[in-house]
């Protein structure tokens, strides 16, 4: 025992150290038995528990055997089988559409700095932006594939028409720039005092490029629709009949702007459905795809949970205990004094 405690030697001291840490611990389970051992539960309380664990199990068993999935990611679309990537193919829209997105994200770009910010050491760089924007309208790419997408008479729309959008891109361009040549001239709007009348000129200004703004974003949003369904029939093509009646449309992302949007409209439309159901689903805050799987079982197990016991395949989608507490608050005395 006396090699152990002696406490000029490393590895002693350790193991001395050790032996007194276990000592310690035992004689605090001494106190509190119920750290020890778990505490013996109730009838209720293991009924909780089973359910729990029940259900759980459910998801774990659904996740890797659910109908086909469309995913719709960030720029790719994925057909999903079993928890198995089938399929994996882009979905990046065309250079034309991020050149126009530029020349529409060159009045927020005055606005902030000019307007938002005041920071008007900005100036002289936005003016030198738009003398170059305006000679790289001469490298637009117009070989973009239209016919992928089958509302042909979109493309006859006016401003989707070549020339027309050029046009557009070059009034937008020419209209900042008088504008920041205004402030130029006169640079007391500048001045704090004056902040209404640089306001009021640049609305002036942004009202007169804001259709140019619009057909900008009404093209880019059907060049990219065209490129989503080109690759999207080629993942739904690849099912059987009874897949299609089964298969379910998958977006996910961060949580943002999504009512209406883009992906999750396409993907209704794919499906001939109005919107999100037990078809059409977002998954909101997941950042890869096995977080979504993980979800949807969850998701599946609910519907069906949901059809079978109460009627309603959406039933346990939404707070069940909501619509009580609905009529009670509607019907409470409200006095938080």
């Amino acid at each position: 025992m006396q090699q152990f405690i002696n406490l000029d030697r490393g590895t002693d001291r350790c193991v001395y150290l050790i032996l007194v840490w276990i000592l310690m611990l035992n004689a605090a389970f001494a106190q509190n038995p119920s750290n020890a051992a778990e505490k013996k539960m109730n009838g209720l309380e293991l009924i909780n528990q089973s359910f729990h664990q029940a259900i759980q199990s459910s998801f774990e068993t659904q996740k890797n055997h659910h109908p086909p999935l469309i995913v719709y990611e960030h720029r790719k679309l994925k057909l999903v089988k079993n928890g198995q990537i089938i399929q994996d193919l882009s979905i990046e829209p065309p250079q034309l559409y991020h050149q126009l997105k530029a020349v529409s994200h060159l009045p927020l770009l005055i606005y902030l700095d000019i307007i938002f910010n005041r920071n008007f050491n900005q100036l002289k760089q936005i003016q030198t932006l738009i003398q170059t924007a305006e000679t790289d309208l001469n490298t637009l790419n117009w070989d973009t594939e239209k016919k992928g997408f089958p509302l042909d008479q979109v493309s006859q729309k006016p401003e989707f028409q070549q020339d027309l959008v050029l046009k557009d891109q070059q009034k937008i361009l020419k209209q900042s720039a008088i504008f920041l040549s205004l402030i130029e001239v006169h640079p007391k709007v500048l001045l704090d005092d004056q902040k209404a009348l640089l306001e009021k000129i640049f609305k002036d200004y942004f009202d007169q490029v804001k259709t140019e703004v619009f057909h900008n974003i009404s093209y880019c949003a059907y060049l990219h629709l065209s490129v989503i369904h080109t690759q999207a029939m080629r993942l739904y093509q690849s099912l059987s009949v009874s897949e299609k009646e089964q298969v379910q449309a998958i977006g996910y992302g961060p949580k943002g702007p999504r009512a209406d949007s883009l992906g999750i409209q396409y993907l209704a439309w794919l499906l001939k459905q109005k919107g999100e159901n037990e078809r059409v689903i977002y998954f909101e805050g997941k950042t890869d795809l096995e977080q979504v799987l993980k979800s949807l079982a969850k998701f599946n197990v609910e519907l069906e949970m949901g059809e079978d016991l109460y009627g309603d395949a959406l039933f346990m989608q939404r707070d069940i205990l909501g619509a009580d507490a609905y009529q009670i608050l509607k019907k409470a005395i409200h006095d938080p004094e």
